[in-house]
């Protein structure tokens, strides 16, 4: 896979090398999200890359173990605001894990914001590559992350649970940026939000388009246009039959179809019992 810049990035900082940030993320639990961020960080580290791989999951992916680490690198989030962040050692060279912030009362990970310490400072990291495990949030700030990442995957699996939450998290994406194009046009904001009371919860984005223009055209034409530059790349996991081959490919033409929205199917992960062994040899 070479990472390539999309149109939805927005770096301010420019750091000292040139920086790819991988946002893997959508679908439900448990379809193989973690694994695919931390083979792809190591494979990374081993083609003598810097990689800093992030666990922004708010429910703790506990990726740390995969690294042979037997505690993750924590810090409390009331110590991390005024300080830098210092980044995890681990036994692949090249490879460092941002330390989860968590609250010291819950013993939680905090979830993600724009506000957050770490998440302001993505943006200074000397590191060839920044890959972030995002979990199955739809939270906004994961949903931003997600979009304003160079490449974004999202990670489904054959099972009926994991494509519909795929798709949900495309809905999500699509209503997230939309609003982010027009909260600051408050006349926008209102006719969008009246088509929505108008139409069923987590309605298509191609129904939502084409139900705003019936409101107001220019405001559809916007619409349009957000609809027309999500392209989140779609990874199958845990595929097990030959069947399981084809789910990718059907997924981003239903997608399409459907939502109105382009998946770009990038290929898919075996099931396979050295996964399993991973997790127990913490490798």
């Amino acid at each position: 896979m070479s990472p390539e810049s999309s149109s939805g990035s927005h770096h301010t900082e420019q750091p000292s090398r040139q920086r790819h940030v991988i946002a893997i993320g959508g679908g439900r639990g448990g379809v193989g999200k973690t694994l695919l961020a931390v083979n792809l960080a190591v494979y990374l580290a081993q083609l003598g890359r810097n990689v800093v791989l992030c666990d922004a999951d708010a429910r703790g992916s506990n990726l740390h173990t995969s690294l042979g680490l037997h505690r993750p690198p924590l810090v409390a989030a009331e110590a991390n605001a005024s300080k830098p962040v210092e980044l995890a050692t681990t036994s692949v060279p090249g490879l460092k894990l941002l330390p989860t912030i968590y609250d010291r009362w819950t013993l939680a990970p905090k979830r993600p914001t724009r506000r957050t310490h770490w998440s302001r400072q993505l943006g200074q990291l000397d590191a060839d590559y920044i890959v972030l495990n995002l979990g199955s949030s739809v939270a906004p700030a994961t949903l931003d992350m997600f979009y304003e990442a160079d490449v974004n995957i999202c990670v489904a699996a054959p099972e009926p649970a994991a494509i519909e939450s795929t798709y949900r998290f495309c809905r999500a994406l699509y209503a997230r940026r939309l609003r982010r194009t027009i909260m600051k046009e408050r006349f926008k904001l209102r006719v969008v939000e009246r088509v929505l009371d108008s139409l069923p919860p987590l309605p298509s984005p191609r129904a939502l388009v084409a139900e705003i223009s019936r409101y107001d055209e220019p405001v559809a034409n916007i619409a349009a246009t957000v609809l027309a530059q999500l392209r989140p790349r779609l990874v199958i996991g845990k595929t097990r039959l030959r069947s399981d081959l084809d789910l990718g490919p059907a997924m981003a033409s239903l997608s399409e179809r459907y939502l109105g929205l382009a998946l770009d199917y990038m290929g898919y992960v075996e099931q396979d019992d050295a996964v399993w062994l991973t997790a127990r040899r913490e490798r």
